[in-house]
């Protein structure tokens, strides 16, 4: 998904489990989502994508994550799960304050150099609250979970097994 306005998924699957497709344009980011807009996900799942930065989502401007799953992505440098760049419009804000149970889970993603799960570099930050899980999620160098240089804020979050090399 290539989107430079609004996308909204609710109980949407993007699976490519068998790592047949990669990203390959836009300097390979976004196994699965290049974001230069606003997008939402309020369900669903993102799962076995890869790519050079965000194996699942890059991100240049909002993401707004409610609930769902994103698990088992890749990449090459920065965010397994999530990369935001440095534009001062790219922000990230995961979880929900809903008390009817909407949960966001990133598990078992991978980045190389940093950011297991999520990235963001100097001028894009991260606000993650409710219920938001981060499992099993590996950099090979720098950020088990998060690598972050934008400003981080976290409430209600849980963090499990994550790790990294360096």
């Amino acid at each position: 998904i290539l989107e430079n306005n609004e996308v909204a998924t609710e109980y949407t699957v993007i699976d490519n489990e068998d790592g047949t497709q990669t990203s390959h344009e836009y300097n390979g980011c976004g196994g699965a989502v290049y974001n230069c807009g606003n997008f939402n996900m309020y369900g669903g799942i993102i799962r076995g994508n890869v790519s050079l930065r965000g194996g699942a989502i890059y991100n240049d401007e909002i993401v707004l994550l409610v609930a769902g799953t994103i698990e088992n992505n890749y990449s090459y440098s920065y965010g397994g799960a999530i990369s935001s760049s440095s534009s001062q419009e790219a922000q990230m804000f995961i979880g929900s304050d809903t008390v009817d149970g909407d949960t966001i889970k990133i598990i078992s993603n991978h980045a190389v150099r940093a950011g297991g799960a999520l990235y963001s570099s100097t001028n894009s930050p991260i606000i993650i609250y409710g219920t938001t899980l981060f499992k099993n999620n590996v950099s090979d160098s720098s950020g088990g979970a998060i690598y972050t240089a934008g400003g981080l804020t976290i409430s209600g979050t849980v963090f499990e097994g994550n790790s990294c090399v360096y």
